[in-house]
């Protein structure tokens, strides 16, 4: 069975994020950024915060980005 490497490339073809390129974004206030870590940068948060928050708690971008103070959970009682 023969196949053009072209074909096979463009049907196996990784998504914009996996090939390390990077993607141009906008924030809630109109800001542009080239990367999603640019803007997590200017924000002041942590990009693996804002990936948890985006991805996994599907919260709207604005609140992706808010940084929030944690509480300590295991704190010493005096």
């Amino acid at each position: 069975m023969k196949f053009k490497i072209e074909e096979f490339v463009k049907k196996h073809r990784r998504c914009a994020l996996c090939t390390g390129k990077p993607k141009p974004c906008t924030d809630h206030l109109g800001n542009k950024f080239d990367t999603y870590k640019d803007m997590c940068n200017y924000h002041g948060v942590d990009y693996r915060i804002f990936y948890y928050r985006k991805h996994d708690l599907n919260l709207p971008l604005e609140e992706c980005l808010a940084p929030v103070k944690l509480k300590h959970r295991y704190s010493k009682k005096l």
